[in-house]
């Protein structure tokens, strides 16, 4: 993506390639504004590291082979590139994001602007970003897309020393020796994917087999060897078959990059070898003048279209046709300007390195920087007015989240100390020990404040421990869970195996419908903990799956503070029909034992199959998965007020 031939002084350059880049960018930039255009649209990322690949490896390897190899100057060449153009977005970026985000947000695009400077951002969003079921969307992170930098950062920091040490003791063996480089990368992709999606997704080991196979067209080329003309067409053809039918055909229910990757990386380099010395029609076709405009404006539409659309989506505004095209030509232009007035001025600077380095990247690098630590000091809120802030507390007093509540023992990872809280207990007056457990993920904190009604009216007492992004289960989260959970869910859910014994019943909850990972099911999963469970204690009660609000932004009010023409909508959400039939499933395996029942106040929570998002003016959702624990406690005491205490949990307190 960042590597660049000049037309006007390149004997080598060729059109054709910037033809690419303009496959790529069109695809990736139409991809995020209606991804239903060109469903796999995020290829465009992939061709593009295949061209890096082979232009800065032809690069190295042809002055390697002249003698004229020399690291500084690469760095000097790839500052002038690549930085200008990327600081300018970032800055712009982190310094929109302190006048339209919400504080939190704009900390953390401030963070990841830092990380950034680092050419560290993918490392960043697979360090920090939240994966978990209630994550904040992704498509609301505005420099989200530096992670492609990063990775090629890594790239250029590593290749060229590589090449520098190997290359011409090596080179008969190095077309071998990278096409087991590139295969050992997607291999490694298709095999770590169950294991950390994210750090496949943005990491080098992973990412390097697209980039090595722009290495291995570089080696063929520099090599010599040319195709003929009939097999340049025949490669020419198959090359844009493969990028056409990868565009549509990939998907990301499967592992990616892995052995996916490799059609359309394929593609992109039988392109460019059938362009060498050739002009076979696909290749005259990406000459076009439009797409060479398009291709050397490329990199500063990447970095631009992005930041736009994560504002329109944090802002809540839905991308219809007109804003879709308005977004579409916006990103263009900012793109022109960018090659125009940054990108090619600088690009021709004379200056050796060090000058270079101070002007075009570390003063300012400490600029942007000073902006950065101005918005880390102050938790995000830089110097927005007091008004501002006495707003947004008033804002967030309504909604108060679960961990505010001492008494909701929700962890990232249970402690023997959870075991023994009293503060996690709840129910009767008096100092008995407890006799049920409710236990489950987040989720689970929704019935906080029902079951302290019941329990208070049936006078029993029972704690809490939740576990976030964990499923109740004995026998082992990895299945089921992000892979990052898993050594925490294991660890809690041994300890809470440790402690049923002390209680006669046992509430389970979860958000059933989130864990499918790798096609497993949490149901069936959690058949064989209730088997456990329904062995060792008196009684059970399996708690079903609340509404989720689902396109609800509960952070929308607090939105409206700071970005102004934030669309909110309030509207009521129909019950998702994946929890009605998850939970018949529950009630069915419920059905299964004599001593374990069901209990879900969907019908509270949404009369009719249609769920209010506040009533009162005051918000049920705290979030579009997990219910306010005020509204919790109010519709616990709704259903006492009609009906008394549940039947399944009278019993409890007797």
């Amino acid at each position: 993506m960042y590597a660049i031939q000049n037309p006007s002084t390149s004997p080598t350059y060729r059109a054709d390639i910037d033809g690419l880049r303009a496959i790529a960018v069109l695809s990736v930039v139409v991809y995020h504004i209606d991804h239903r255009l060109v469903p796999a649209g995020f290829l465009g990322v992939d061709i593009f590291f295949v061209l890096s690949g082979f232009l800065i490896s032809s690069l190295i390897m042809n002055e390697i082979q002249m003698g004229t190899f020399s690291l500084v100057e690469f760095y000097r060449r790839r500052i002038k590139r690549i930085m200008p153009a990327m600081l300018l977005v970032l800055a712009t970026t982190v310094l929109a994001a302190q006048w339209l985000f919400r504080p939190e947000e704009a900390e953390t695009t401030a963070r990841a602007g830092f990380w950034s400077l680092l050419s560290l951002a993918n490392l960043f969003f697979w360090l920090f970003e939240d994966t978990s079921y209630f994550a904040a969307d992704s498509n609301e992170l505005p420099l989200l897309h530096l992670w492609s930098l990063g990775v090629e950062e890594q790239f250029y920091i590593l290749w060229p020393l590589l090449l520098m040490l190997t290359y011409s003791a090596l080179k008969r063996a190095y077309f071998g020796l990278l096409v087991l480089g590139a295969l050992a990368s997607f291999a490694f992709g298709e095999w770590y994917f169950s294991r950390d999606a994210s750090f496949v997704y943005f990491m080098l080991p992973s990412r390097a087999g697209e980039l090595l196979v722009g290495a291995i067209a570089a080696h063929y080329v520099m090599s010599g060897r040319t195709l003929s003309s009939s097999t340049a067409v025949v490669c020419a053809w198959v090359g844009v078959a493969l990028i056409a039918g990868s565009l549509w055909w990939v998907t990301t229910q499967r592992p990616f990059p892995g052995w996916q990757a490799v059609p359309p990386t394929l593609g992109t380099a039988l392109l460019i070898l059938a362009g060498h010395r050739h002009s076979p029609l696909p290749n005259r076709v990406l000459s076009i003048a439009p797409l060479v405009w398009i291709g050397l404006v490329s990199y500063s539409a990447y970095l631009w279209h992005w930041p736009l659309l994560a504002f329109l989506h944090y802002g809540g505004f839905n991308l219809s046709l007109a804003l879709g095209v308005a977004v579409f030509v916006l990103t263009f232009t900012l793109a022109w300007l960018s090659y125009r007035f940054v990108e090619q001025p600088l690009r021709r600077s004379s200056d050796s390195f060090i000058p270079l380095a101070l002007k075009q990247f570390v003063v300012p690098s400490l600029l942007i920087s000073i902006l950065i630590g101005v918005s880390m000091k102050t938790d995000g809120y830089g110097l927005r007015s007091d008004t501002y802030r006495q707003a947004l507390a008033e804002q967030r007093a309504e909604r108060p989240g679960v961990l505010e509540y001492d008494y909701v023992c929700q962890r990232q990872r249970l402690s023997v100390a959870d075991l023994t809280d009293e503060r996690c207990v709840l129910g009767a007056n008096g100092d008995t020990e407890p006799n049920a457990l409710l236990w489950g993920d987040s989720i689970a904190a929704r019935y906080v404040g029902m079951l302290g009604v019941f329990a208070r009216e049936a006078n029993f007492r029972f704690r809490n421990l939740e576990v976030g992004s964990c499923p109740p289960l004995l026998s082992g989260s990895a299945p089921y869970t992000n892979v990052r959970r898993v050594a925490d869910c294991d660890a809690s859910n041994h300890l809470v195996s440790n402690a049923l014994n002390a209680n006669t019943t046992v509430f389970a909850s979860a958000s059933w419908v989130h864990y499918h990972f790798n096609g497993n099911d949490v149901v069936e999963g959690f058949a064989q903990t209730l088997g456990d469970l329904a062995s060792r204690v008196e009684r059970v009660i399996i708690l079903g799956h609340g509404p989720i609000a689902y396109g609800y932004d509960t952070l929308c009010r607090e939105k409206q503070l700071g970005f102004a023409g934030v669309a909110c909508s309030e509207a009521p959400v129909p019950l998702d029909r994946r929890i009605i039939d998850t939970n018949t499933r529950l009630q069915q395996l419920a059905a299964r034992y004599p001593n374990v029942d069901y209990f879900d106040a969907n019908a509270y929570l949404c009369p009719g199959d249609v769920c209010p998002l506040y009533v009162k003016d005051e918000p049920v959702f705290f979030d579009p998965y997990h219910l306010t624990i005020a509204a919790s406690w109010r519709i616990g005491e709704e259903i006492v007020k009609r009906e008394g205490v549940p039947q399944v949990f009278e019993q409890i307190g007797k």
